[in-house]
C-alpha cells in the first residue's frame, strides 16, 4: 500500500500543502509541471533580458570622440546619456563601461559638446544695470510711480541722469505719458524711464533737450517721436 502510494507536497498561495497521490495520478502531475517549469523558466529568462536591457546603469546614447564642456569647466573626450540624463563624462574608454550593444552611438568628430541652453530671456547687462536705477515694474499707480521717482531723485543727489524702467501704460490717461508729468517728478536734470517692455521711453525736458529733440526733429529708423496735435514732442520715444 505504502509503495503504490506518494506524497505530493508543496507551497501555494502562502500555504503548506500535502497530497497522498497515486502512481498514475503522480505520471501525469510530473508531466504538467515539467511543461509548466519549462514555461515559467522561460518567461523568468526573458524577463532578466529584458530587465538588463533597462539596467539604471546602462547608457541609451553614448558620445564619443568629442569635447564635452564640463561642469568644472574641462573638456572631456565622451559622454553617456540615459533617459535624457547624464550618466557620466570622462574618457570614452571608462564612458564604454556604461553601455551594451543596445546603446546607441554617435561620433562627434571633435566637435564641442555643450549642456542645452534653456532660454528664460534673461537681459543679464539691463538686469544688472536696473539695480541701479528707479524700478518702476511693480508700482500700482501713476502716484505710487511719482513717488518712486521723486524718493529716488532724493536718495541720489549726485546723479547726473536719473534712469529708471518699468511703467505700464494703463496708469497713464491715453495711454501714454507726457515729459509734463516727468517735469513734475524730475526737474533739476534730465530723467529718462523705459516702459517694462523695453520698447518705449519717457523722458522729462530737459533730457529732450540734452537729446536735442525738437518739433524740427524727424523720426529715426524704425522708430517714432510722439507728438501732440501741435507738433511738438510730448516725450514720448517709440523704438527709439
Amino acid at each position: 500500500m505504502f509503495s503504490s502510494c506518494f506524497i505530493l507536497a508543496g507551497f501555494f498561495g502562502g500555504f503548506c500543502f500535502a497530497v497522498k497521490i497515486g502512481p498514475d495520478v503522480l505520471e501525469t502531475t510530473m508531466k504538467l509541471a515539467h511543461k509548466s517549469f519549462a514555461s515559467v523558466l522561460v518567461s523568468f529568462m526573458c524577463s532578466l533580458h529584458a530587465m538588463a536591457q533597462e539596467l539604471p546603469g546602462v547608457a541609451d546614447l553614448l558620445v564619443f570622440n568629442a569635447r564635452v564642456y564640463s561642469p568644472n569647466a574641462e573638456f572631456s573626450e565622451a559622454i553617456a546619456i540615459r533617459a535624457n540624463k547624464i550618466l557620466a563624462i570622462g574618457p570614452r574608454a571608462e564612458v564604454e563601461k556604461l553601455s551594451n550593444d543596445r546603446t546607441r552611438r554617435i561620433d562627434a568628430k571633435s566637435c564641442a559638446v555643450t549642456p542645452g541652453f534653456n532660454d528664460s530671456h534673461v537681459h543679464m547687462f539691463a538686469g544688472g544695470e536696473s539695480l541701479q536705477q528707479v524700478n518702476l515694474l511693480d508700482a500700482t499707480s501713476l502716484e505710487d510711480i511719482g513717488h518712486r521717482i521723486r524718493s529716488f531723485k532724493i536718495a541720489n543727489p549726485k546723479k547726473s541722469v536719473i534712469v529708471g524702467r518699468g511703467w505700464l501704460y494703463g496708469f497713464f490717461p491715453g495711454g501714454l505719458p507726457t515729459r509734463e508729468q516727468l517735469d513734475a517728478m524730475i526737474e533739476d536734470r534730465p530723467a529718462v524711464m523705459k516702459c517694462y517692455d523695453g520698447h518705449s521711453m519717457w523722458l522729462n525736458s530737459k533730457a529732450m533737450a540734452v537729446a536735442g529733440i525738437t518739433r524740427n526733429s524727424k523720426d529715426p529708423k524704425n522708430g517714432t517721436i510722439v507728438r501732440d496735435a501741435s507738433g511738438e514732442p510730448t516725450g514720448m520715444l517709440k523704438e527709439s
